[in-house]
């Protein structure tokens, strides 16, 4: 878990928060938090055989700067760029 502390805190914080979410059905998790950096995890929800990606919402002044600074782009451009 990339950024938690020594202690672990958001990890025991995110297991609070999401008790049904098990170990192994957490990806990735990010908690670094500065400007244009953005909490996230990564999850698979098993029962709708789907990939669940989370970004944490604003909760401090480097999140703000964040989206402040944020430049919108067409989601249509990005998937252009992906082949399957």
């Amino acid at each position: 878990y990339l950024g938690d502390g020594c202690c672990l805190c958001e990890t025991a914080t995110f297991r609070a928060s999401l008790p049904f979410v098990r170990d192994d059905d957490v990806v990735y998790i990010s908690y670094k938090n500065r400007a244009f950096v953005t909490p996230f995890v990564v999850c698979l929800d098993r029962l709708h055989n789907k990939i669940v990606i989370s970004i944490r919402g604003s909760a401090s002044i480097a999140d703000f700067i964040t989206d402040a600074m944020a430049c919108p782009s067409s989601i249509y451009d990005f998937l252009k760029g992906i082949s399957i």
